[in-house]
């Protein structure tokens, strides 16, 4: 058995004194060794610096002398000592780590920290300035399914209204109405009385009536004659203003008929319904009074509101699709008679005259609601997807490649459907505008085309 001492409180200091010699009872220490079964020749003798050829140390204050192993005098192991077979206990050979609490190892360890830092800045900004992989969109001409939409009133045509009134230039006298024949809403066919008047008055008259119907009748021809070779908005007037006196000379005749004699009502001069009823049995009406009217609602108008950004996408001769709002399931289609641009509600509508037939099974009145859509397609020299463009109703722009780089154009659209925008300014064709991954571009943006739309 050998006692250890750390060797931090080893004397490395201390003499040594020859061994004693050995006794003859004794075995020497070649045969100890042997004995033992170490195998070896080496005399278990101590070196000069306090431990024996085998490494066992040398306890201070005994120099020379090899520790018992066992039995009387020997102590008990140290806890770092290992066992070897048969030859007792030597001590162990690892050496508690130092802790890092020097300055060297702090300094180690902040240049170590130091670098991971940069490495990771490094890394970050490198993804940060990686291109970003769009999808191009390449702009050019599409045609776009426009249907703006609005909301309208049925109105009567203009040219299927005809006012009964009591309308004869020079004459002042009044006139008594002896009776009405018909109710507001009446429906009424070409020649069914409406009302009567008392033809004394208009004996007295007969010459006067004559001279206006003469000269209403000079007005119908003219107007006639140059609807034949007028175009334009000339052709469009003279087809409001060849009814409307073609109705006032019907009424003339009329009164000259009572004047005479020979009849003794107003009659009908058309089929249709009777609007704006105005007068009673009774009553005196003098000139240029209206009495009421009666509209042909086979054909009517419907005056829409349109928003303004769509009225440039809309022509006369578009067709529209009508539908009444208190009249489920009735739908009926007409023709885009005028476009005004002329702002209405709050400066945000236009208006857009609608002429269409009537329903015959089931009649449209006049005044009712009806919704409005205006099939107007439109061929664009320069179109994009609806998601090309951010900012669609306030600041439209589009993010537009030039070699690799975005920039953010602003642009001007125009008519637009769940497939395309037109491009009024802004963007030509065959320009690369970017439809993917947008939320992440900017101004300057570095991307990478991965696919391409046309």
């Amino acid at each position: 058995m050998s006692q250890t001492v750390d060797d931090d409180v080893a004397e490395p200091d201390a003499e040594l004194e020859p061994p004693p010699a050995a006794d003859a009872d004794e075995p020497s220490e070649r045969a100890r060794v042997d004995h033992d079964g170490l195998g070896t020749d080496r005399p278990n003798r101590p070196d000069t610096n306090g431990t024996s050829p085998d490494g066992l140390t040398i306890p201070p204050g005994e120099p020379g002398r090899v520790p018992p192993r066992e039995g009387h005098g020997a102590t008990a192991p140290a806890p770092s000592e290992t066992r070897l077979g048969l030859i007792g206990r030597v001590p162990s050979l690892r050496r508690r780590p130092a802790p890092l609490t020097s300055r060297r190892a702090l300094v180690a360890l902040a240049l170590a920290a130091v670098a991971l830092i940069a490495v990771a800045g490094v890394s970050a900004r490198s993804i940060m300035e990686r291109p970003t992989k769009v999808v191009a969109f390449v702009a050019g001409p599409a045609t776009i399914e426009s249907e703006p939409g609005g909301v309208g009133t049925v109105v009567a045509a203009p040219n299927r209204a005809v006012t009964i009134g009591f309308n004869l230039v020079g004459l002042n006298a009044p006139v008594t109405v002896t009776s009405v024949d018909v109710l507001e809403g009446s429906v009424v066919r070409i020649g069914q009385p409406l009302l009567s008047l008392d033809p004394a008055v208009l004996r007295e008259n007969e010459q006067q009536i004559s001279l206006t119907l003469a000269g209403d009748e000079s007005s119908l021809y003219a107007a006639q004659h140059a609807a034949a070779s007028a175009s334009g908005s000339g052709s469009a007037y003279l087809a409001v203003q060849i009814p409307a006196l073609q109705a006032q000379v019907g009424l003339e005749r009329q009164f000259l008929a009572i004047a005479k004699g020979e009849a003794s009502a107003i009659t009908s001069p058309i089929t249709g319904t009777v609007t704006s009823l105005s007068v009673q049995a009774g009553q005196v009406v003098k000139a240029g009074d209206a009495l009421m009217e009666v509209v042909d609602t086979s054909v009517i108008d419907v005056a829409a509101g349109i928003q303004l950004t769509d009225l440039p996408t809309i022509r006369p001769g578009d067709r529209v699709e009508l539908a009444p709002s208190a009249m489920p399931g009735v739908q009926f289609t007409g023709r885009v008679l005028t476009v005004s641009p002329s702002a209405t509600d709050g400066g945000l509508e236009g208006t857009v005259l609608v002429q269409a037939s009537n329903p015959p099974a089931d009649p449209v009145p006049l005044r009712t609601q009806v919704f409005v859509h205006v099939l107007a397609p439109q061929r664009a020299g320069v179109a994009v997807p609806p998601l090309a463009v951010s900012n669609l109703d306030l600041a439209p722009a589009v993010f537009l490649i030039k070699h690799g780089v975005i920039r953010v154009v602003p642009v001007t659209v125009g008519a637009a459907d769940s497939s395309f925008v037109q491009i009024l300014s802004g963007l030509h064709p065959g320009d690369e505008v970017a439809i993917s991954n947008m939320q992440r571009l900017t101004e300057g943006s570095r991307v990478r085309i991965s696919g391409v739309v046309r």
